[in-house]
């Protein structure tokens, strides 16, 4: 049985262009699926998107760390001095690695910390704020951590901790 389209779109209307091209490919996402199920080709009870988890943290500075939960594989893009608002900034550079199932769950135990911590959370990004999501299939999980959260600077540190001891093994 198809989900009503109207349950896959936020109610708010899409500002940033990061925003309107994540809903313009769950979009097309949903049609790609929708189209499979009419047509047979698909099993519509057992989605398989929606067993692919992605966890993205945003720092202050908008570098992103992605971790692909299937392949255990954590990716760190940097912000460059051309994408700065300051035209200075570098992030250093880019980090890509195979975690271990230990750290790959802790990393899991961090973000689920940080979404616990409601305290710790803005309704909207400042200068100095940062953003975690879980996407699951065409399913996000968003919140904005403070500059001040406790719970960011562990995450963050953690996550920095794991990118040192990969360079270094390179």
């Amino acid at each position: 049985m198809l989900v009503s389209i109207a349950t896959f779109f936020d109610r708010q209307p899409a500002t940033a262009p990061q925003e309107q091209r994540f809903r313009f490919f769950k979009a097309a996402a949903l049609c790609l699926l929708t189209a499979l199920c009419l047509a047979g080709l698909s099993d519509c009870q057992t989605n398989s998107m929606q067993a692919i988890t992605h966890y993205q943290y945003a720092d202050g500075n908008g570098n992103v760390w992605q971790l692909d939960v299937q392949q255990s594989r954590l990716r760190y893009e940097p912000v460059e001095p051309r994408q700065s608002s300051s035209g200075f900034y570098d992030g250093g550079p880019a980090f890509a690695a195979i975690v271990s199932t230990k750290e790959r769950t802790e990393i899991e135990r961090l973000f689920a910390a940080a979404f616990a911590a409601k305290d710790e959370q803005a309704a909207q990004r400042r200068m100095g704020s940062s953003q975690i999501q879980i996407l699951r299939g065409l399913e996000r999980d968003l919140a904005i951590l403070t500059r001040q959260s406790p719970r960011r600077q562990e995450l963050e540190q953690y996550l920095q901790r794991i990118r040192q001891s990969g360079a270094a093994q390179q």
